[in-house]
């Protein structure tokens, strides 16, 4: 099999793994994808630490609890391979540091010693000086990269005999839904409704920038419905009177009231882009609904799709 250091294949393999072994809507790795454009050693041993590094943790909100303690059962690792894991993440964790970040004696000391280490422990020398040097140095990544994916199957494997099946299931969904709707991760949902709003014609053209605000906007609507109760209050002065039309029209009004009071009491922000933030305020109780009704895959082309439909929905619905 390819190493994981420049293909997504051991990922999807893992992620196979679990559906067989754990449950099928779970996931390990959400959609590593890889520099691969690399060609001289020391460009490939540069963009496989980050790799490495983007694979198991920027990808990934399961890996990390699976290194610690009381995850599943308080003192306890969750898996028989769990300490082996965790050595395998912290040296990752250590290469993309002196990478990705300034590094010197006054600022990161001990992330850079210990960098030197792994360095001089692969290199038998301080430093790397030749194309050969970075040679090594990838061949030991290499083998980094797959102990990590044996680990990985194994802690696999040890918690397919987890006797409390459920409660495993249970907290690998609480994890997924968590790293959705962290603050530092709304990206992945925003980008899905970015990508809708896109494929649609009337957004057509749109710069970046317009197309963020068009999509507050469709969350505006999907919560206000404000364009429809204009099309349905048009409609009433077109036909007169109407009891039951009217009567749908205060209902829509009240929620639409409901909504701002909600919205402004979770934000600061003007509109639209307060209902962005009450959306996300909400979303997590909404993602749980839907895997309930859909029992879908929690990856984000599937669980998180849903909740971008119903907010198109909302804003297109004209009955």
């Amino acid at each position: 099999m390819e190493n994981i250091l420049f293909s997504n294949t051991p990922a999807e393999e893992l992620n196979k793994l679990v559906r067989t072994k754990i449950a099928e809507h779970l996931f390990l790795i959400c959609h590593y994808e890889p520099c691969v454009n690399v060609f001289s050693e020391d460009a490939k041993f540069v963009a496989g630490c980050l790799n490495l590094y983007k694979a198991v943790i920027d990808s990934s909100c399961i890996i990390r609890k699976l290194t610690k303690k009381g995850w599943l059962k308080n003192n306890e690792y969750p898996c028989e391979a769990s300490e082996d894991l965790r050595a395998c993440v912290d040296t990752i964790k250590v290469l993309r540091t002196a990478w990705a970040h300034n590094q010197s004696e006054e600022t990161n000391d001990i992330e850079k010693q210990k960098y030197d280490q792994w360095v001089q422990r692969h290199l038998r020398k301080e430093k790397p000086t030749t194309t050969e040097d970075y040679a090594v140095l990838l061949k030991s990544l290499e083998e980094l990269g797959g102990e990590t994916y044996e680990m990985l199957c194994k802690c696999i494997e040890s918690l397919e005999k987890n006797p409390q099946r459920m409660y495993l299931i249970q907290s690998w969904e609480n994890a997924t839904f968590e790293w959705y709707t962290s603050s530092a991760n709304q990206a992945i949902f925003l980008n899905q409704l970015y990508a809708w709003c896109a494929a649609d014609p009337k957004f057509e053209g749109r710069s970046k920038t317009t197309l963020k605000r068009d999509a507050a906007s469709m969350i505006e609507e999907y919560y206000t419905k404000g364009e429809k109760i204009k099309r349905l209050e048009g409609l009433l002065e077109c036909i007169g009177r109407a009891p039951k039309l009217e009567d749908k029209i205060a209902e829509l009004r009240e929620e639409k009231a409901l909504a701002e009071r909600k919205a402004k009491k979770y934000s600061n922000s003007a509109s639209p882009w307060c209902f962005q933030d009450l959306l996300f305020k909400e979303l997590e109780q909404k993602l749980r609904k839907t895997l309930d009704e859909k029992k879908c895959s929690m990856l984000p082309e599937d669980l998180l799709q849903y909740q971008v439909e119903a907010i198109a929905k909302g804003e297109n619905s004209s009955s």
